[in-house]
């Protein structure tokens, strides 16, 4: 409507302008619109309320100079976006923190690109290391995050928390960012860096534990269980999490999940039956209003990194694939590939080829994906039948475990995975 007043440079207020600008359409582009339905599109007719119909507005996008009301809406959107790129350059340039608060609120107050606006400014602020702004800015904006969906959290959450692969973090910078309840909520529990658990992530529970970090209680069996899983990959010895003492009626599914794969990974260890955890699982998915996904997650980590078959088996039969949030597609992504693993364990050819039909990488989450890349290539490596596939397939896993640094992943371990 404003780029009409502005093409006839005049304010739509009254019926002789709606029958003005009726006479001007018709002129310019020869198409009859009644002036009364502009008095209800202009909301000079007050009595009106209803929305105007997609050919009308079809009608003034050709007015003001584009094919239809949905090409005028992608430019409008383009020329938005591309100004608030410019400004956020100007304001990651100059570093004022006022400013760079100011244009957030704006931001979340229109609700006009908040998400891109407010990850691109974290993200430029880690990159040029001003971490103090950073921190600033993250805090400043905590109970907005906490408004919006686990979906947009995790969004926040993975795009700004791959940045620090990106960066060598140092012990000082390292501290500050641990000290902060914000980062470690929002950035650091949304986004797991499995690439980095012999780095600087695996770091983290170490430094809140020597600064006597104050962290809520589901963050201190987070980082506990995340301590037992490094010890894990690094092949040393765990100890029992005590699973059935821990309070978890108040506690997020994936984490319970997380516990749940720590205590089965100990009593593997010590050869003892985990069928009561699993038991245990199943009567919380039953009584719970979370997706069954959620409680599973982790324990398809423990079910691959333990080639696990009986807790794959389990896992399969357990979950059913239910996808209403953008997360739970990586959700469905991870399922596929304990499927496949199982697949080959039993030797289902059609359930191979199914799967493998199925698995895509790119939908996998994002502080997950190397780890996942890892079984991708031992499933692509014992399904393949010949010895170039199985050489190409051992090679990607050599590579994506030489990045990561697992010394539980070896080439034998790839080898001898079934």
């Amino acid at each position: 409507l404003k780029s009409v007043e502005s093409k006839i440079s005049r304010k739509i207020v009254s019926r002789g302008d709606c029958e003005y600008l009726e006479q001007r359409i018709y002129t310019d582009i020869g198409i009859k619109i009644s002036y009364n339905t502009l008095r209800r599109v202009f909301s000079v007719d007050k009595s009106h309320t209803i929305k105007p119909r997609e050919s009308t507005l079809n009608i003034l996008a050709q007015f003001v100079g584009f094919d239809s009301h949905s090409s005028f809406s992608k430019e409008t959107k383009w020329n938005q976006d591309w100004s608030s790129q410019i400004e956020i350059s100007g304001l990651t340039d100059r570093l004022i923190e006022k400013e760079i608060i100011l244009f957030i609120e704006k931001s979340w107050n229109k609700k006009n690109s908040f998400l891109i606006s407010f990850v691109t400014i974290l993200r430029e602020l880690l990159l040029l290391r001003e971490i103090e702004l950073f921190l600033k800015v993250l805090v400043s904006n905590t109970s907005n995050i906490e408004q919006l969906s686990y979906s947009q959290q995790l969004y926040i959450g993975n795009s700004v928390g791959s940045v620090f692969r990106k960066i060598k973090l140092n012990e000082h910078e390292l501290d500050k960012l641990c000290n902060s309840q914000s980062c470690i909520k929002h950035i650091f529990l949304n986004f797991v860096d499995y690439s980095n658990l012999t780095k600087y992530y695996g770091k983290i529970p170490i430094i809140l534990r020597e600064n006597n970090v104050k962290i809520d209680y589901n963050q201190k069996l987070f980082f506990q269980a995340l301590s037992q899983l490094t010890q894990i990959i690094r092949n040393q010895k765990i100890s029992s999490i005590n699973y059935f003492k821990i309070k978890k009626d108040d506690l997020n599914p994936i984490l319970i999940s997380r516990l749940a794969s720590i205590e089965i990974a100990f009593l593997k260890e010590e050869e003892q039956d985990y069928t009561e955890i699993l038991l245990d699982i199943n009567h919380r998915i039953n009584k719970s209003a979370f997706k069954k996904a959620d409680f599973l997650y982790e324990l398809k980590t423990i079910s691959l990194l333990l080639s696990d078959f009986e807790l794959m088996q389990w896992i399969i039969k357990t979950e059913k694939q239910e996808v209403e949030e953008s997360y739970q597609i990586a959700h469905e992504q991870f399922l596929y590939l304990v499927q496949l693993a199982y697949a080959i364990k039993e030797s289902d050819k059609r359930e191979i080829r199914k799967l493998l039909k199925l698995i895509n990488p790119t939908e996998r989450q994002l502080s997950y994906y190397d780890f996942q890349s890892v079984f991708h290539s031992i499933c692509l490596y014992h399904a393949s039948q010949s010895n170039t596939d199985k050489t190409k397939h051992l090679e990607s896993y050599l590579k994506v475990t030489a990045k990561l640094d697992f010394p539980i992943f070896t080439q034998s371990y790839c080898i001898n995975y079934f």
